[in-house]
């Protein structure tokens, strides 16, 4: 049998990139299979398999086992930093008693917060004609805080606040200065009216803020001697205490303020009020006496009669009043 011929092999041709300028647009076009004629479009397949190629250039090729490149890291952003939390405000403070006594040391004191360093000024300031003037500087110690004495020879309110140099202030606290009064209560004679309301009634009206109280005066009851002596006297033995006192009205002589205790169990006639009216009135009239205050007339006919009229005599067209009139509390207090 004759040999069967061999069919030759056909030779594969390598894939070429071939570049060529197009004649019709002026511009390089690149195949995988071979030439493209100039001037024509390619196709779908055409542009698919030159983007293939494309990659394939671009690309590094990756064999088995071999390290894949590590993806790039995203650079770093500055991130803003959280708020520091806002500092703690300097603050001083400044405390006092609300009332003192005239002549007496009055207690100040207060501190710095956060802490100052130790020996730290503070300036405690008094207001003065509507300025604040430095009375004293003060230092403060090892838990920022301070403290000392003021002393007031006046009577009134006075107001004052704290300083530190360049730094803060405190608000302005206030302490009024009064002049502290201490009596005894007695008697004498015999008499039908109850001491011991006598006393309550007395202490009622020296501690009232339409009294003697207005006047920064305040009253105090003490057991034995005090400044002076409150005296409920039979109306027999009131001319005992001096030639400026009768048998008919109360008085002050001396250290002693003696109150009638007939008028005080009745009243007078010429005060047109009653009873417990004319008993407080009686008590601030003579009291006032003894706080240095002399006899008033009526201002005018239908005005409240000043608490320093003599009232138990008559009221001359004035309206009956128990209490100090504003002009007297000033001439006490000024």
């Amino acid at each position: 049998m004759a040999p069967v011929p061999r069919r030759p092999r056909a030779r594969s041709r390598p894939v070429r990139t071939h570049a060529r300028a197009g004649r019709a647009r002026g511009r390089h076009v690149v195949t995988a299979t071979g030439r493209v004629p100039a001037g024509r479009r390619l196709t779908a397949a055409a542009l698919l398999c030159l983007a293939c190629t494309v990659v394939a250039h671009l690309l590094p090729a990756t064999r088995a086992g071999a390290p894949v490149a590590p993806a790039l890291a995203e650079p770093a952003r500055d991130v803003a930093a959280p708020p520091a939390p806002p500092a703690r405000a300097s603050t001083v403070t400044l405390t006092l008693a609300r009332e003192t006594a005239v002549g007496s040391r009055l207690a100040v004191a207060g501190s710095v917060t956060p802490r100052p360093a130790t020996g730290t000024a503070v300036l405690l300031q008094r207001r003065d004609g509507g300025r604040w003037r430095t009375v004293q500087t003060l230092r403060t110690g090892t838990a920022g805080r301070y403290r000392s004495t003021v002393r007031h020879d006046e009577v009134g309110v006075y107001a004052y606040r704290a300083a530190v140099r360049r730094g803060p202030v405190s608000g302005p606290a206030r302490t009024t200065a009064v002049r502290v009064h201490t009596y005894v209560v007695r008697t004498r004679g015999a008499f039908p009216s109850d001491v011991r309301e006598f006393a309550a009634t007395a202490a009622a009206a020296y501690g009232d803020p339409r009294g003697w109280l207005r006047g920064y005066q305040r009253f105090r009851a003490v057991r034995a001697g005090g400044d002076f002596t409150l005296v409920l006297a039979a109306a027999s033995t009131v001319p005992s205490y001096g030639r400026v006192c009768d048998a008919h009205y109360s008085c002050r002589s001396g250290r002693y303020v003696v109150i009638n205790e007939a008028r005080w169990r009745s009243g007078s006639p010429p005060f047109r009020g009653p009873l417990a009216q004319y008993r407080r009135m009686v008590l601030n009239h003579e009291t006032g006496h003894w706080l240095g205050l002399g006899h008033v007339g009526c201002p005018r006919s239908g005005a409240l009669a000043p608490v320093m009229q003599q009232q138990s005599k008559g009221l001359a067209g004035c309206r009956p009043n128990a209490w100090p009139l504003d002009g007297e509390v000033r001439r006490l207090s000024g």
